[in-house]
């Protein structure tokens, strides 16, 4: 997963907080939102 979230990650501010582990289910949760089609 983290692999395809690679371009994401970079693109996603909320990645660049200290806590990834917390920020990157927000992230992919956020992510589906944005990008609903997926």
């Amino acid at each position: 997963m983290k692999k395809e979230k690679g371009p994401d990650d970079e693109q996603t501010p909320m990645k660049r907080s200290p806590s990834k582990g917390v920020n990157d289910v927000g992230t992919c949760v956020e992510t589906l939102k944005l990008y609903p089609l997926t």
